[in-house]
């Protein structure tokens, strides 16, 4: 008789399969952003156009994948909680590694005229609707393969991807801008986009021996004909609302990486290799210091981490442009740094953890999905384009870009302090306390055994 192994808990394992899915991931937003606020504005827009509009155009294409990543979670979050987490982590990992291989291939306004920057858009929407999925599924995997004592810890390491793909995204363009502005433009700025295929090739190595949760696996034994987005939706709807606030502290993120270089390159005409160290160094610190907040998230609480993290990084906005426009390099590193490097990144390191923990287990990627990708999809489609437009047409304004990043850190505060501290609890303990009786009677009259076991 052959002994049927029972699924176990692999967090290492785990861990490094999602951190690397979110590098992934932030490399094409960073090399995206990069080429949007240095190239894209020249290559793929009419040349007659205004410098800031054209910048404003180029950053609205940056935006248009954000806009569509809400419709990619209705679709890719329930598929998580239905048929596994490590599906829709292969799945959205080939889907965001096509697609940034393709912008690098692609003509420009001066080869095809207005079908540049319409095919642009057309593969930004689509590269959206991949990355969707992937953060909330990765962190998930992690979460529900971690220790009750670690859960923040381990979840902070698929946020340090980001810090890893900025870093590395940035670190490779800087030799690319370096170049003369002929060669920067007609082929240096493709590469850093197809080296993206080298990412997917190790990530896929990694992920497909990837065993789902135990607690998934669980789950998946019973059968309930209860759409997982339908439960998350009718019972869930104000964790995913507050969540889609808290989310809108990525805004000042993109605000840093995006607006903030063709603030300072463009309107005034700092040097473009040395701006670029400016997030280079800040994701190293990010890199290396966001493991750290996730462990203190486990010792004292998501809520005040994550309270901290985002106070922080909006009051130290303002500072920091202003810097730019003084064109005082030493402060410009040091607020950069400070507001991106430590501030944001204590926040992004309990958010993981602190919004994965609103939902049960059986609606977690659903939730999770469509409340961050909604608050991402807001504050990254508006905040580089908003922020420049505040600015001004000639980019010399910092007041009005500050004052917006503060808007944005109020709302992601407020939202917070609505939120219950989950750190004291195991995942079976919030299993319970986030499903009211009305929900476990719903789901209970839904559930039908299975007579073929574990399924998924």
């Amino acid at each position: 008789m052959t002994e049927i192994t029972a699924p176990r808990k692999t967090p290492a394992k785990a861990t490094i399969a999602s951190w690397i899915g979110t590098t992934l991931e932030y490399y094409d937003f960073a090399v995206y952003a990069t080429a949007s606020a240095l190239v894209f504005n020249v290559i793929f827009f009419p040349p007659g156009l205004p410098d800031g509009v054209r910048l404003m155009l180029s950053l609205a294409t940056l935006g248009v994948g954000y806009l569509v990543r809400p419709l990619g979670a209705f679709i890719l979050g329930p598929l998580g909680d239905r048929f596994g987490r490590k599906f829709v982590m292969l799945l959205t990992l080939f889907g965001i590694g096509a697609c940034t291989f393709l912008i690098g291939c692609l003509p420009t306004f001066s080869d095809i005229g207005i079908w540049a920057p319409i095919l642009l858009v057309l593969i930004r929407m689509i590269q959206g609707l991949s990355v969707s999925g992937e953060q909330a599924a990765a962190i998930t995997m992690t979460l529900e393969h971690s220790p009750d004592h670690r859960r923040s810890f381990t979840t902070s390491f698929v946020t340090s991807g980001s810090a890893a793909g900025g870093l590395l995204s940035t670190a490779i363009f800087i030799p690319f801008v370096a170049l003369p502005q002929e060669q920067l433009l007609t082929w240096g700025w493709r590469i850093p986009f197809w080296l993206s295929a080298v990412v997917v090739v190790v990530a896929y190595i990694i992920r497909r021996t990837l065993e789902e949760p135990p607690a998934f696996l669980e789950a998946q034994a019973t059968q309930v004909n209860l759409s997982p987005l339908k439960q998350a939706l009718q019972f869930h709807w104000s964790s995913i609302l507050r969540i889609a606030a808290c989310a809108m502290i990525a805004g000042v993120s993109y605000l840093f990486a995006t607006f903030s270089v063709g603030f300072a390159t463009t309107g005034y005409k700092l040097d473009r290799p040395t701006m670029l160290w400016v997030p280079v160094l800040a994701s190293l610190l990010a890199l290396l210091y966001t493991p750290l907040a996730g462990w203190l998230a486990d010792k004292i609480g998501r809520k005040p981490v994550f309270i901290i993290g985002a106070a922080g990084a909006g009051l130290t906005t303002a500072p920091y442009l202003w810097a730019i426009t003084q064109g005082n390099w030493p402060l410009i590193f040091t607020l950069g740094i400070l507001c991106n490097g430590l501030f944001y990144s204590t926040a992004n390191a309990a958010w993981p953890s602190f919004f994965s923990e609103m939902f049960p287990n059986r609606v977690r990627v659903s939730g999770l999905a469509v409340g961050t990708q909604i608050g991402f999809a807001l504050s990254g489609a508006i905040a580089p384009v908003a922020a420049t437009a505040l600015a001004g047409p000639s980019l010399k304004d910092w007041v009005g870009p500050a004052l917006f990043a503060a808007a944005l850190m109020v709302v992601a505060v407020t939202a917070a302090l609505t939120a219950k501290e989950t750190r004291p609890y195991t995942l079976d303990q919030i299993d319970d306390l986030k499903q009211s009786d009305r929900e476990k009677q719903t789901v209970a009259a839904a559930t039908v055994t299975s007579p073929a076991g574990v399924t998924g």
